[in-house]
């Protein structure tokens, strides 16, 4: 039987122990806070990066490129000739436009003419005095020789001569100059039609101006001639895109000011390869309206398709083509595979859709360090 006293100590001592129990269990809510609290202060104990999420893709690439057109053909005009600009002709003077065979520049010729006019008549009198000769000793050959001089004209060029099939008429011919004299009158007749400059194509005086009344000398640069109609645009591609371009092959340049395209082809491939850039002049030839000598054209060149890449910043990638991702909240290396290189970024094969990569430059080693996405 339990007395009095002990029943009364054994009621306090089980307050007391209900009292312990209530004031040790915590509350719901308050162990909800303090448990954001504690993740809170993990994640701002963790560095972050900035990343980009991989998304895998197929890919055309396009080169980019941009140059400036140069005429196909710019040649200089020189003077071959001595002599008095003619008043009354064209002027060559910049900007000044000519069709192909018309007259750029004409120099009086009337001194020179008489003068080559002159040398056909002494070569006729000289003709004269040898037929009875040729009569005499070579009639089978008098028929033909008589027939020359009896079409020779003095204002007109000279015809081919006869054809001396005996030796001894040919030695005869010889003896008395008349080869050398013919030969002699060819050649001032060849230099002639030097008075007159025409435009060997459609073009348009690049520099240069010369007034009427101007004596010009031979050997004188008188101006730069410059085509109009056709029209050569040189890019600059990449040694390893070189093989993806072929002869023939078209482009679309495009005017960057005014948008305006034209349609160039492929005309000629470099040889070689710049030892500083590593790249290979292709030269477009290309023809239109509103063209001109120096203007500035772009175009794209497509390349190969690449399948299922993602294109990352060069410095993301290591000497030995790895990246650095993160992988639940810890920095590691994931190796992929280059495929294309261009001036800002890599395209590379092996990541995986959703992988968080690191984009910015490192400045000391990261991996297994605890990292989250920058925000």
């Amino acid at each position: 039987m339990i007395k009095p006293l002990h029943l009364l100590a054994l009621l306090v001592l089980a307050a007391t122990c209900w009292q312990c129990t209530a004031e040790a269990k915590p509350d719901d809510t308050s162990s909800a806070v303090e448990a954001g609290a504690n993740k809170q202060a993990t994640a701002a104990q963790l560095r972050t990066f900035t990343t980009t999420r991989a998304s895998p893709q197929d890919y055309q690439a396009n080169i980019p490129i941009t140059g400036r057109i140069n005429a196909l053909e710019q040649i200089p005009i020189i003077a071959e000739v001595q002599g008095q600009v003619e008043v009354g002709t064209k002027l060559l003077q910049e900007g000044a436009r000519y069709r192909k065979g018309e007259t750029l520049l004409q120099i009086e010729d009337d001194q020179y003419r008489l003068g080559l006019q002159a040398q056909r008549s002494q070569f006729q009198s000289s003709l004269v005095r040898i037929m009875s000769q040729i009569q005499l000793d070579y009639p089978d050959a008098h028929g033909a020789w008589d027939e020359y001089l009896r079409n020779f004209t003095a204002d007109q060029t000279l015809a081919a001569l006869p054809e001396a099939t005996d030796d001894q008429l040919r030695y005869f011919l010889a003896a008395q100059g008349v080869f050398a004299t013919y030969y002699n009158i060819k050649s001032a007749e060849e230099l002639l039609p030097k008075y007159r400059i025409k435009a060997p194509f459609n073009g348009i005086i690049a520099e240069g101006s010369i007034s009427a009344g101007t004596v010009v000398s031979p050997g004188a640069r008188l101006a730069r001639f410059s085509r109009t109609d056709i029209y050569e645009f040189k890019a600059n591609l990449s040694a390893s895109d070189i093989d993806k371009v072929r002869l023939g092959q078209q482009l679309q340049l495009r005017q960057p000011t005014n948008g305006k395209t034209y349609t160039g082809k492929v005309h000629r491939i470099g040889g070689t390869v710049d030892p500083g850039t590593q790249a290979v002049p292709v030269f477009v030839r290309v023809s239109g309206a509103g063209l001109r000598d120096g203007m500035f054209l772009e175009t794209g060149m497509a390349t190969e398709a690449l399948s299922q890449v993602v294109a990352v910043p060069k410095d993301a990638l290591t000497r030995d083509d790895q990246v650095h991702i993160i992988v639940d909240s810890t920095v590691i290396l994931h190796k992929v595979q280059p495929v294309r290189y261009s001036e800002d970024v890599i395209w590379v094969t092996g990541l995986e859709a959703g992988m968080e990569v690191i984009t910015e430059q490192l400045t000391e080693p990261i991996v297994g360090l605890r990292a989250l996405p920058k925000k």
